[in-house]
């Protein structure tokens, strides 16, 4: 059996519904040692089933703490030795005053796991931490896409967040929740660590997300979706309606260069002219349809895109889906059945 994989139930889930993320190697960041199997231990484990993953903690949070990390990191087959776990070694609630130290080890990190996609924490975490992170993550990885995740707070502390991705985790929740206790010191917060808690938040989601109870997921805000780690010349990155002051734009317009219709839809040509012009043609094609047929594209090709995502951030789930050549086909085709 993969890592996190359950035997199959009736109410397993039989296809990728929810996944649409894109890359073949994901590295998930996190500020302290339990972020990541917090915010996103279920993806992690789903898409350590057929993805190269790494997780990155930026913080030292002491030698017991670290323990328990490896612990946690080595159900999903990840080990320092291994180039797929890495421990930063700024000191806790430390990240913000020493931001030049973090960037250069998060430029060490794209240069030894080399990763497509990563997840990090939400722009506007109210912990200093958290928020250091994701502002300096955002300098470094370039030419990456890029995932926020959430850390659930306290009442008194709690911001809305604007998920616009969602990952079903129903056939992984158990592996979440082991992921989650292998954490033991910090049992005693129970916002963050209690089964219950944990459950309950991933079932949140997953009505949110799929509009249907009985299942597990873990919601995402698309801040920046990229075709490759390294843009051909002449192409720029493909931006998710993100919430303004993340580095996106309002959801009703669209970002610069996209292609906007201006009459009928445009046809979907052969792949013949080069990555770059046929993204472009993808891109102005799906724009001239309507957000119900976009949904039904993503269905047809097995991508379970959120009816709680609006237009453009289904586009760019789309195009980030369509990451290999066999993938790019699928779409074409699945937006000409569409015409």
């Amino acid at each position: 059996m993969k890592h996190g994989e359950e035997n199959s139930t009736a109410g397993e889930i039989s296809r990728e519904q929810g996944t649409v993320i894109g890359g073949e190697r994901i590295l998930f960041l996190g500020a302290h040692c339990d972020d990541i199997e917090i915010g996103c231990g279920g993806t992690a484990a789903r898409l350590a089933r057929s993805r190269a993953i790494a997780f990155a903690i930026a913080a030292d949070c002491g030698p017991n703490r670290k323990d328990e990390a490896r612990t946690a990191a080595a159900q999903l087959g990840l080990a320092e030795s291994a180039g797929n776990l890495f421990f930063g070694f700024i000191p806790d609630n430390r990240l913000e005053e020493r931001k030049d130290v973090l960037q250069n080890w998060l430029k060490e990190l794209v240069a030894r796991f080399t990763p497509d996609t990563v997840f990090v924490h939400r722009g506007d975490d109210t912990h200093p931490d958290h928020e250091a992170l994701y502002k300096v993550a955002l300098r470094v990885f370039v030419h990456q896409a890029i995932y926020l995740y959430p850390i659930p707070k306290l009442a008194a502390q709690a911001t809305a967040f604007q998920a616009n991705c969602y990952v079903d985790i129903s056939a992984f929740i158990r592996a979440k929740l082991a992921l989650c206790a292998c954490h033991a010191s910090q049992a005693g917060k129970g916002i963050y660590l209690d089964p219950e808690q944990i459950k309950a938040t991933a079932c949140n989601a997953h009505v949110t997300g799929f509009g249907k109870t009985g299942g597990y997921a873990e919601a995402f805000r698309i801040h920046v979706t990229r075709a490759a780690a390294a843009p051909p010349p002449g192409t720029s990155p493909t931006r998710a309606a993100a919430p303004e002051g993340q580095g996106g734009r309002p959801p009703s317009g669209p970002a610069p260069g996209d292609s906007v219709p201006t009459a009928a839809p445009t046809v979907v040509p052969e792949a013949k002219q080069g990555r770059g012009a046929d993204k472009a043609a993808l891109r102005a094609a799906l724009n001239g349809r309507s957000h119900g047929e976009i949904l039904e594209i993503g269905a047809e090709i097995e991508v379970g895109l959120s009816p709680a995502m609006d237009k453009a951030a289904a586009i760019a789930a789309l195009l980030d889906w369509a990451s290999t050549p066999e993938r790019w086909e699928a779409l074409r085709r699945a937006i000409g059945g569409a015409a």
